[in-house]
């Protein structure tokens, strides 16, 4: 328009400003063939279908179970728990259709995401693969992943049990059963004896990893001793491996015995989960013929061992021990991350 407006402006002028004109004629259109082309939009891959991509890709039960982590049985469980209703599925069809747009007409693009794409995406995902391959291979975008993520990941919480521990020590019955799978896990060759009785969980911590924290008054405190940034994990498994309890309550910086003795709390928020375990009647008494001295859950040598809590003796050899020989005192110093320097500012110099 500005180009246009110069030209009618020149051309008043007469003859005399053909030469203007004609210069302004070439300046206009080199404006006009140096516009930016319009960039097409982006179109995903084909969307795979879940029943032809498992024939393909997952094929046998070991490589199904070692791509999503789960066995067929287990994976098909799962989606039918999270599977929305027929009426919540067909009106999440329509909302995908109309979103789609123009990608709705063709066969495996855009639209609705099927329950079970939904779910290998979200449990490779968990198991460590990348965001970008994931996207390219499942055909989604990456807002629609993530909201695909987080949404599985709601459905899966309020589907799967709650943490039974609490509930556990409290069951005679319960302790039972947890105690009679470990029992039958540490069971020796003569298939006689076992060598553990009574134990209802093994605890362990573990030092999740995370994105450095800028919302906490001190974010060093999140930097444990394996030179990341993490929040401790405290969890107890039954013989099976399935969790009956978990806290990640404390950073990564502080030991696993004090992140359990102090920091795990029981549902209520308030009650230590040690203190409950401590006073329950079902752990101290036990029973006379799976657990005569009590019910007690198992540990290594980071947790301080207590009735409740069985951990072994400390590897480290005693002090002035006459079968070890003395050695310097070896310790692994651990760098903290330093924090982002401020440019210096340089003051003005006086003269006199």
């Amino acid at each position: 328009m500005a180009c246009a407006a110069l030209l009618l402006t020149c051309s008043i002028g007469g003859p005399s400003n053909l030469g203007t004109i004609l210069a302004m004629g070439y300046m206009y259109r080199a404006l006009k063939a140096s516009r930016p082309v319009r960039r097409s939009s982006f179109e995903p891959l084909a969307r795979p279908d879940w029943v032809t991509f498992k024939a393909t890709h997952l094929s046998t039960s070991a490589t199904f179970k070692r791509y999503l982590r789960v066995s067929e049985e287990i994976f098909d469980h799962l989606a039918g728990g999270i599977r929305p209703s027929a009426e919540g599925q067909a009106r999440a069809e329509r909302a995908g259709h109309n979103s789609a747009g123009r990608l709705a007409g063709k066969e495996g693009r855009g639209g609705y995401v099927k329950t079970e794409l939904r779910l290998a995406m979200t449990l490779r995902y968990l198991a460590g693969a990348s965001y970008l391959d994931l996207c390219i291979i499942f055909g989604v975008g990456k807002c629609t992943f993530y909201n695909i993520v987080w949404d599985t990941i709601t459905r899966l919480d309020a589907f799967l049990p709650a943490l039974s521990l609490e509930d556990d020590m409290e069951d005679v019955h319960r302790c039972r059963q947890l105690a009679a799978g470990f029992e039958e896990k540490t069971r020796g060759r003569e298939q006689q004896r076992s060598y553990v009785r009574g134990c209802i969980g093994a605890l362990d911590g573990l030092s999740m990893k995370i994105e450095a924290p800028h919302s906490v008054d001190n974010p060093l405190k999140y930097y444990c001793r394996k030179l990341f940034y993490a929040v401790s994990v405290q969890a107890v498994c039954d013989a099976n491996r399935r969790f009956t309890y978990m806290s990640m309550r404390c950073p990564g910086s502080v030991h696993d015995s004090t992140a359990w003795n102090d920091f795990a709390r029981c549902r209520d928020g308030a009650t230590r989960i040690s203190e409950a375990l401590g006073s329950s009647a079902v752990l101290r008494t036990g029973c006379t013929s799976s657990a005569p001295w009590g019910f007690f859950i198992v540990a290594d040598d980071a947790y301080r061992c207590c009735p409740t809590v069985v951990s072994p003796w400390s590897s480290a050899p005693p002090p002035n021990s006459p079968r070890v020989a003395p050695q310097p005192a070896k310790c692994r110093p651990v760098p903290l991350p330093q924090p982002p320097r401020r440019a210096a500012t340089r003051t003005p110099s006086t003269t006199s």
